[in-house]
């Protein structure tokens, strides 16, 4: 890594600290399902919960600098790259923390995660500056958060569920013989 880019890096990792401090907006949002990500013409984020876990992706069509950080009530585990892997500029900062920083030159890129908490604190960065509400998308109905950061609730029980309330099978259901 380059000292300039190192240097950004950085930067964008002590911002993210610092929103850290920034009041959360909590969201009645739903989450779940992976929206249709697009490149468009500014800077976007894309953040959504399924089966696998929460996703977190963004998209550029020319250099950018993404950071920030997630938090949750309970344990992250799984922490890796959209696609597998590690890289350096996701790392764990404690066992309910992490942080990221990177320059997007185009195109999408993010990374996964599985929380076991309730709460997911989501404190998202464009160019080491808070990223507008309406440059992040949420779930597959791509809703805006009310302001970043944001904490996003869903019971982790739902997300093993693929965001479905469990159903009661056809042979519990009673029967209606009028039909």
């Amino acid at each position: 890594m380059n000292m300039k880019h190192g240097r950004r890096v950085l930067v964008a990792l002590l911002a993210a600290m610092l929103v850290a401090a920034a009041p959360v907006f909590a969201q009645a949002i739903d989450p779940f399902g992976q929206p249709v990500v697009q490149v468009r013409s500014h800077p976007a984020y894309y953040v959504w919960v399924d089966q696998g876990g929460w996703h977190v992706r963004w998209a550029t069509t020319f250099p950018q600098l993404f950071s920030g950080s997630i938090a949750s009530d309970g344990e992250i585990r799984n922490l890796r790259r959209a696609g597998g892997g590690s890289v350096s500029w996701l790392s764990h900062a404690g066992l309910q923390r992490a942080v990221f920083g990177t320059v997007a030159f185009s195109g999408m890129d993010g990374f996964d995660f599985e929380s076991t908490g309730a709460n997911v604190t989501f404190s998202l960065l464009t160019n080491a500056g808070i990223t507008r509400r309406d440059w992040v998308f949420i779930g597959r109905n791509l809703f805006h958060p009310q302001g970043v950061p944001f904490t996003l609730v869903v019971n982790p029980l739902l997300v093993l569920q693929g965001g479905r309330e469990p159903m009661l099978s056809d042979i519990d259901r009673p029967v209606d013989r009028d039909r």
